[in-house]
């Protein structure tokens, strides 16, 4: 244990762990609207904050740590000291641990409290969290390793750049996006932990110069190969995350006749959903008859009334639920005329849906919206018409409305 405070006190995590806390923190709360509300995707931000970019500097300063042996040329030194070097080595990469796991507990400490506020009771999902310490695990042993046995300058650089790539161009490490209708894999956790703890004996093996002297540099050939190996395993298995079992208690509320349904760990966005699917009702009265169900994806709820299926997207709005139910809504009344038919004579029916959809955007906000928020089939003659028609009469709009629903309906043989 005196050789665990000794490490702690000599590491130069001691001067950068709390910028890295600092940082984490700051890429948490940026965008607090998105997950203050929902358990898991407040999850997700924990780690995202706490790895991504605290993680390559966990890596780059964990290789610098390491160096120090190159630095002070005390490699024969450790080989031929009294305990055996991996467990110096373990001192050394607990002391960084300890330090790079620091920026996600304060993180963690902040999201409880911040969410606890306004979601549902609950908790921040621990399997979220398993993975994010996970990620700071690979990262710091990884540049524990490299600095062991790389002794030239470039070596922080270099294993933070090899924790950037799976961190953040290839999302391996943590997910970037907590959805409610999605959990961590069990098997992708268990290949993540599985490659970590291979990076772990990688870090204690490899910087053991005089194995080779002792020949039992098979020790450093085996660790080595399962680093590879693993690392194999966790790109086969893809993604850290699947699909849920659909709940059995799903959170409900009643529009007219509609029902509108989210996950339970969507409830505290319901309010917004119920009164997106109000308006959007008193937009489509006169014109057609609105579904009975309206739910979110994932949930599989049995009914015999037609329905649409939205995806609730961190940080979602009322207007963006209005503009999901929209876009699922046109498109449930193109009829579908085969694989075979031709662009033109499928042109009338994809026209009149983009219509509807700018139509309908437009009606719920009092005026024309911004051309931006068009369908990219939306022609400009089309849009010229739509802002025609929004001059009308109520009653002329839904004549209009409802020939542009007859068009969408028509297959053209």
């Amino acid at each position: 244990m005196r050789i665990f405070w000794i490490e702690l006190r000599r590491s130069p995590f001691l001067w950068v762990f709390i910028p890295m806390g600092i940082l984490a923190l700051v890429v948490l709360l940026r965008e607090r609207a998105s997950w203050e509300s929902v358990w898991p995707e407040a999850s997700v931000q924990v780690i995202v904050a706490a790895t991504q970019l605290p993680g390559v500097a966990i890596a780059a300063v964990a290789a610098w740590s390491a160096q120090r042996v190159h630095r002070g040329n005390a490699e024969d030194l450790l080989d031929t000291a009294a305990r055996p070097r991996w467990q110096i080595e373990a001192m050394h990469l607990l002391s960084t641990l300890t330090y790079a796991w620091i920026p996600l507990a304060g993180s963690s400490v902040v999201a409880v409290f911040v969410t606890s506020q306004v979601a549902p009771p609950g908790f921040l999902w621990t399997s979220y969290l398993a993975l994010g310490v996970v990620a700071v695990l690979i990262s710091a042993a990884l540049g524990h390793a490299l600095g062991s046995v790389v002794k030239n300058r470039l070596a922080a650089p270099v294993a933070a750049f090899l924790s950037f790539f799976p961190l953040f161009i290839m999302s391996l490490l943590v997910p970037y996006f907590g959805e409610a209708n999605k959990e961590v894999s069990p098997l992708a956790l268990t290949v993540r932990l599985t490659f970590a703890l291979a990076c772990v004996a990688a870090a204690l093996t490899l910087g053991a110069q005089a194995a080779w002297r002792r020949h039992v540099a098979w020790k450093r050939l085996a660790s080595g190969a399962a680093v590879a190996v693993t690392a194999a395993a966790l790109i086969v298995v893809g993604p850290s995350q699947h699909n849920r079992e659909p709940p059995g208690n799903p959170a409900c509320g009643k529009v007219v006749d509609t029902q509108v349904c989210l996950w339970p760990e969507n409830a505290a966005r319901l309010p917004d959903a119920i009164q997106a699917t109000s308006e959007v009702i008193t937009a489509t009265k006169g014109v057609l008859s609105f579904p009975g169900l309206v739910s979110e994806e994932g949930l599989g709820i049995a009914t015999s009334d037609s329905q649409i299926e939205i995806s609730v997207l961190p940080g979602i709005t009322r207007e963006a639920f209005r503009s999901l139910q929209i876009f699922r809504l046109t498109w449930t009344l193109v009829a579908n005329c085969g694989a075979y038919e031709s662009e033109r004579d499928g042109r009338p029916r994809i026209q009149a849906r983009a219509k509807m959809d700018t139509w309908l955007g437009s009606v719920m906000l009092g005026r024309l919206q911004d051309a931006e928020w068009d369908s990219f089939a939306l022609t400009p003659s089309s849009r010229k018409e739509v802002e025609v028609t929004l001059n009308l009469p109520r009653y002329r709009q839904e004549e209009w409305a409802r020939k542009q629903v007859l068009v969408m309906g028509i297959c053209n043989d």
